[in-house]
């Protein structure tokens, strides 16, 4: 919904100049759901209100696109008159630059560079205006009195910002690299210790396939030699049995014919 507006805003600014070009600004400006203004501020016939005399009202939508409620208070009488409702704009957008260089936001912060006077009226610009639109995410802390912060909204850049971004997502694409090789390493690890595993398990299956087939030669040679052994022995008790019998009664033993 944001961006159709958006877009609609920058097609009448395209056809638009003068104080209907102005009116265009105030309109975005004040929009409740529009919270980015690069696109508008590229339109050439925006642009051109730099050299007419609607300056202020270019400045103006500069200020919504980069600025905050302090540099509002610091030369007023550069920009157009803020109705109540683009203040509360300006507000939100401040706290917005707010959350992006800090997650912990004391009251005491809040307070000065939002120009609100009462906690109560802090709470209700953060809870109601920021919380429930959508703007920011995160928690109040009363008991240490500061603002917790998850996420928030991006604001338009500055182009003289571009450098520092570029180097941000230099800086990031390196950790990124730099994970992805830890990764790797780590997976290149785990299938070489994969198949070292794989491969002892194999090993000792086969050790153990050898030992059985090993044993199981060697039970059946020892079953072999026991029974011939049995076989002579028996022969050779019976003989002297006999042996002894003839002995024991002084006789010969006959022959059986």
């Amino acid at each position: 919904m944001a961006e159709a507006k958006l877009e609609e805003y920058c097609l009448l600014a395209k056809g638009s100049k003068g104080r209907t070009l102005a009116d265009v600004v105030q309109r975005a400006t004040s929009d409740p759901v529009i919270f980015a203004f690069g696109e508008l501020l590229a339109v050439p016939s925006v642009q051109q209100l730099l050299e007419a005399d609607q300056a202020a009202t270019y400045r103006t939508l500069q200020l919504f696109a980069h600025g905050t409620w302090g540099n509002y208070q610091e030369a007023q009488d550069q920009y157009l008159s803020l109705s109540p409702v683009q203040q509360l704009k300006l507000r939100q957008l401040t706290l917005v630059s707010m959350a992006a260089s800090s997650k912990a936001l004391t009251y005491s912060e809040l307070t000065a560079q939002l120009g609100i006077s009462s906690v109560r009226e802090l709470e209700d610009l953060i809870i109601t205006e920021c919380f429930y639109k959508g703007i920011i995410t995160g928690k109040l802390d009363q008991q240490r009195r500061c603002l917790q912060v998850s996420e928030a909204l991006g604001r338009d850049v500055k182009k003289e910002q571009l450098p520092e971004i570029l180097q941000g997502l230099q800086q990031w694409l390196q950790s990124c690299q730099q994970v992805q090789y830890d990764i790797d390493k780590k997976i290149k690890w785990a299938l070489d210790a994969t198949e070292t595993q794989q491969k002892a398990q194999t090993d000792l299956e086969s050790n153990i396939a050898k030992l059985q087939k090993d044993l199981k030669h060697e039970a059946g040679t020892g079953n072999s030699m026991l029974v011939d052994g049995g076989d002579a022995g028996g022969a050779a008790a019976m003989n002297l049995m006999e042996e002894d019998r003839v002995g024991m009664f002084g006789g010969r033993s006959k022959r059986r014919r």
